[in-house]
């Protein structure tokens, strides 16, 4: 089961058996899969997600950090996200094309073929419909869908078995508009957006561009479906003959066919051009669904650049990209937890909403030693060149019991619906890049509001060391969890001398098997061979530093996974275990 990211330049990459995670990333990349996830990133990638149910996407998901200050895509000049061919082959296959002129190949199965909103904001339909006008009137053109002319027309196609193709239409509005909709754990209330019409174009729905569907065959044929998702979207017959059909795609804010004063009513959106076998049936395979997704998902962040100096940046609560670039930078992707980001029984208050104000970052070091640190949201760090300590923090709350009192650590399976019973985002990616790198992982002590408090010393600082002493009941205080963590490219004893270093109160860890079950000691790691593998390290408390679960307040708590990805050069010698007391929090 591999994970395998390209990087930067045009990559051939081949995940072979097994269930894999594999990313383009920059470039024009090549990619051949089995059972998989397969992301082709930016650059016009050619994707074979080969036998097995693989979900493959041509594009990385759009996140703020795409759009100007208006709302307007950054690359809509440039046309770079690449033009993508993706290919399910045998198999259910889920396949999704963002921005580009995509083709994207079910092949055989019963597949799910998803085109996303990709040519941008249309022109202002005052100049194709006024205040008033009917959809008779509205001209189905690309000067109006797709006025920038950007590579958005899509080719799908479904193969054999019962397809469905599906076209998702964003909404997307200006900075001023969805920053007034920015709810307390920082994601956007879309539906809030939607409700903004004082002014044209206050908000709106992203075009799809003109997609074609190359061998539909509906009821009384393979029984594919046509899926139509989006805020007010709906479509027209445009055309039709024996063996193709053309459908507009276009807003009615009003749902009566008319022009009137919303944001974006009669925007013309699109056409879907559907060439059929015959078997076509507009009533029965074509549906309409109207729900209000954004054009970007995640919380709102920003892009921050350091200089050629020795830079320290916070990005706080937001999804961030911080790029250290020269220098020797700390970068830390999230502000320093405070008692108030929890709730009475320490809680994160984010946790029943799977995801977090903080967001998930991506900190980039650059040249020089920096320092990077991650908490809150699955963030990726990567050093650059120099020797770079990159550090993860707790972020996937308390952890669920897993065993009784009496258990062993044989008795242990690590599974994330132990060590992130919430399903936050917490799973970070560690890249060292070139040099010496220190991989750092600190987990943290928590506590109920009622145990804290009782060791509050003098400016409202937690004595943690107290807390840690809180042992009348299960979970008066607990370790957080670190999630299932990823290294990268991890050159350890004879090559590079990277260093793992585990932190924290009871913290022990032990080799796992693809199965979540201990294989072995970290002392039984002698690998020399310069051949790449992958090891699964897990992490959880041992209070009675026994390896059996006694009646400590969180004893044999599975706290996370760390898969580590190295060169051939990885000796146990390579981890550090510390046992300090280091809070979630600072001061109450």
């Amino acid at each position: 089961n591999d994970t395998i990211s390209g990087g930067e330049g045009n990559d051939c990459i081949n995940g072979q058996d097994g269930d894999d995670k594999l990313y383009g990333d920059n470039g024009n990349d090549a990619i051949v899969g089995g059972n998989d996830a397969i992301v082709g990133g930016n650059g016009n990638d050619l994707i074979d997600g080969g036998t097995g149910d693989d979900s493959i996407f041509g594009d990385d998901t759009l996140l703020d950090e795409h759009f100007d200050s208006a709302g307007y895509l950054f690359k809509a000049t440039v046309n770079s996200y690449g033009n993508d061919f993706l290919k399910g082959g045998n198999g259910n296959d889920v396949i999704t094309a963002s921005l580009g002129s995509d083709t994207l190949s079910g092949e055989n199965g019963n597949d799910i073929i998803t085109s996303i909103s990709d040519s941008n904001i249309p022109a202002e339909n005052k100049n194709n419909v006024p205040i008033g006008a009917t959809i008779a009137d509205l001209v189905f053109v690309p000067a109006y869908f797709n006025s920038d002319g950007l590579q958005a027309n899509d080719i799908l196609i479904g193969g054999a078995g019962s397809d469905t193709f599906e076209f998702k239409l964003l909404i997307n509005a200006g900075v001023d508009i969805y920053e007034k909709h920015i709810q307390s754990d920082g994601t956007i209330d879309w539906m809030g957006v939607a409700g903004e019409n004082n002014n044209y174009h206050d908000h709106w729905v992203d075009g799809i561009g003109s997609d074609t569907i190359m061998d539909f065959s509906g009821t009384g044929g393979q029984g594919d479906k046509i899926n139509i998702i989006g805020h007010t979207v709906t479509y027209k017959l445009l055309s039709s003959t024996a063996t193709q059909v053309k459908l507009g795609l276009y807003s009615d804010q009003g749902a009566d066919g008319k022009r009137g004063t919303g944001a974006h009513d009669l925007d013309v959106l699109g056409i879907v051009t559907v060439n059929h076998d015959g078997n076509f049936n507009i009533a029965k395979d074509v549906a309409v669904q109207t729900p209000d997704i954004g054009s970007f998902s995640g919380v709102v962040g920003k892009e921050i650049l350091g200089t050629s100096g020795n830079d320290t940046i916070v990005g706080g609560r937001g999804q961030d990209r911080i790029l250290g670039l020269a220098g020797n930078d700390a970068l830390y992707g999230d502000t320093p937890l405070l008692a108030t980001d929890f709730d009475s029984n320490g809680y994160l208050k984010y946790a029943t909403i799977n995801t977090s104000a903080a967001g998930s970052d991506k900190l980039s070091g650059g040249q020089g030693n920096d320092t990077l640190e991650s908490a809150l949201g699955s963030d990726t760090m990567m050093g650059g060149s120099g020797d770079d300590l990159i550090t993860s923090l707790s972020d996937s709350n308390i952890p669920k019991q897993s065993v009784a009192v009496g258990a062993t650590i044989s008795d242990l399976v690590f599974d994330a619906q132990f060590f992130n019973p919430d399903g936050l985002k917490a799973n970070d990616t560690l890249i060292g890049d070139t040099g010496s790198d220190t991989f750092e992982f600190k987990l943290l002590i928590n506590a109920k509001e009622s145990i804290y408090k009782q060791h509050l010393q003098t400016g409202g600082i937690v004595d943690w060391m107290g807390v840690a002493g809180e042992n009348n009941n299960y979970h008066d205080h607990w370790v957080e969890g670190i999630g299932d963590d990823t290294i990268m490219d991890f050159s350890g004893n004879g090559g590079e001398g990277d260093k793992i270093r585990i932190i924290g109160h009871t913290v022990a860890v032990k080799v796992i098997d693809g199965n979540g079950k201990i294989s072995g000691d970290i002392s039984s790691i002698n690998i020399t061979n310069g051949i790449d593998g992958q090891i699964r390290l897990g992490v959880y408390s041992d209070q009675g530093a026994d390896g059996k679960r006694g009646n400590g307040a969180h004893d044999l708590d599975l706290l996370g996974i760390v898969t580590v990805n190295h060169t051939g050069k990885f000796i146990g010698s390579d981890i550090t275990i510390l046992g300090p007391d280091i809070g979630s929090f600072v001061s109450a």
